[in-house]
């Protein structure tokens, strides 16, 4: 009898990445779509930008859009000019994950405008015209991880963040935010980064923060703090904690 060994071989499985690019849903023929594969997870993206719709009106409604495919997971409508998003403008999209509408001139959000997007975990609300958000507008993204709202003129109401737990980075630069709640974020108990650059703080409380545990940095630069006794405890509380960036 013959024996014969082989060398073990030892088999690393590596996610590979596969992007394909596809024709859009024959009613959103002139956007971008592609589907990439990332293990065994496929991700289907549109991307929307304003040459899409030269054509048409330059002020856009989700109202008289067709509608959006059910099957996408990222969303991205760049420089498009969408003064209101209207209550339920994405039903329908439970696969959506990131949902981008920066740049989009957006001056109004309905309070029902996010429903149904239980599986999203990115928004990008940047760079746009928004002045005031209904309490609890984000209630349905229990799921929500990130969200970034960045050079608006809006304030922050006391509840807009009481159903997202799950919220990882915060960003809200440049928003002129004059005050924020003692409580606002009491529920977002994991967050890791929150970001409240050039914004019109003057003061803070001592428990604005004192929920967050896990929080690893905060960005309080280019506001307009007013160094006296009514800062002095959360400025030496949150420097023990080597938090704060200035």
């Amino acid at each position: 009898m013959h024996l014969v060994l082989v060398p073990a071989v030892l088999s690393i499985l590596i996610p590979t990445t596969f992007t394909l690019s596809q024709d859009c849903h024959p009613d959103w023929i002139k956007c971008d779509c592609s589907e990439e594969e990332i293990g065994s997870r496929t991700i289907k993206t549109m991307s929307c930008s304003y040459s899409a719709f030269s054509s048409l009106s330059t002020t856009l409604s989700f109202s008289t859009l067709p509608q959006l495919p059910a099957d996408i997971t990222e969303l991205q409508f760049d420089r498009i000019t969408l003064p209101t998003i209207g209550n339920n403008s994405f039903a329908g999209l439970t696969n959506l994950q990131v949902l981008a509408l920066d740049f989009c001139d957006i001056e109004n959000i309905e309070i029902l405008a996010f429903s149904q997007l239980r599986n999203l975990k990115e928004l990008n609300l940047q760079n746009n015209r928004i002045k005031n958000l209904p309490d609890l507008i984000f209630a349905e993204l229990t799921r929500c991880v990130t969200l970034f709202g960045k050079e608006q003129n809006f304030s922050i109401p006391e509840k807009l963040f009481q159903m997202n737990p799950q919220l990882l980075t915060l960003t809200l630069t440049e928003n002129k935010i004059s005050y924020l709640h003692a409580d606002i974020f009491n529920v977002t108990l994991g967050l890791e980064q929150l970001y409240i650059e050039e914004n019109l703080l003057s003061t803070l409380s001592e428990v604005v923060f004192s929920h967050l545990f896990d929080l690893k940095l905060i960005s309080l630069k280019g506001n307009k703090f007013v160094c006296d006794c009514n800062i002095a405890g959360f400025v030496y509380g949150h420097q023990l904690l080597g938090a704060v960036e200035r």
